[in-house]
């Protein structure tokens, strides 16, 4: 195996353990800051098909992640909708205690 390919395949494995250590959330953590490791060169032939499982698996993460967040959305949505109507049923004129001592 020559250096870029080493290098490739040593990149590759490195990704391929982030994405079998790591949940969701941590994955797009990583992910957002992930560059590549510079003096890689062209992706090897024989390191195409990893690549792209790799970056399927990348996808499929990143799926999950927009239906969760649209998921959260909706349940913010409807708190949201549920909270804001009025809290009270007394006219915030009407006085809230009966003063005894006066």
């Amino acid at each position: 195996m020559n250096d870029p390919e080493r290098s490739w395949s040593q990149a590759l494995e490195a990704m391929e353990l982030d994405l079998h250590h790591t949940g969701v959330a941590d994955l797009t953590d990583r992910l957002l800051g992930w560059t590549p490791p510079s003096g890689l060169g062209p992706l090897p032939a024989d390191q195409r098909e990893r690549a792209e499982s790799a970056l399927e698996r990348i996808r499929a993460a990143e799926r999950a992640l927009l239906a969760k967040q649209a998921e959260v959305r909706r349940d913010l949505d409807e708190l949201v909708r549920r909270h804001s109507g009025p809290r009270d049923t007394v006219a915030p004129s009407a006085p809230r205690t009966l003063d005894t001592t006066a």
